[in-house]
């Protein structure tokens, strides 16, 4: 196995001295597995595949594609209200798998989680 190194931009504070970082698209904040893979397990899970079934395509545990799942059904309500401010074309209606078949057939989930964590933190 090798690491490809990837460069984060670490950004110093004048006044206080503390530092913050820009993840660049492809790293998930706080997780260990990529945007990519996340997005995979959860697209299975919409088109009605089991938790069983979408962990082991992806490879990682059902307890992980449980918590993604949980994790985008207890925020859907605030990443459509600031996606569908940000892109009209997600439409106003649908429920929350409808809406995100659609936002993931129009953008990836690194993108879609960049333009929803300038409004809202993403855990």
């Amino acid at each position: 196995m090798s690491l490809n190194p990837v460069l984060v931009a670490r950004f110093c504070c004048g006044a206080c001295g503390r530092t913050c970082s820009r993840l660049p698209l492809c790293i998930a904040p706080r997780r260990w597995h990529p945007w990519a893979k996340q997005q995979r397990v959860l697209l299975d899970l919409l088109a009605g595949a089991s938790l069983r079934g979408a962990s082991l395509c992806a490879g990682v545990a059902r307890h992980t594609a449980r918590r993604w799942r949980d994790w985008l059904h207890a925020g859907t309500a605030t990443f459509a209200f600031v996606l569908r401010s940000r892109f009209p074309e997600l439409g106003r209606g649908g429920d929350g798998p409808g809406f995100w078949a659609v936002c993931l057939a129009a953008m990836p989930l690194a993108e879609a989680m960049a333009w929803a964590d300038h409004e809202v933190c993403v855990p």
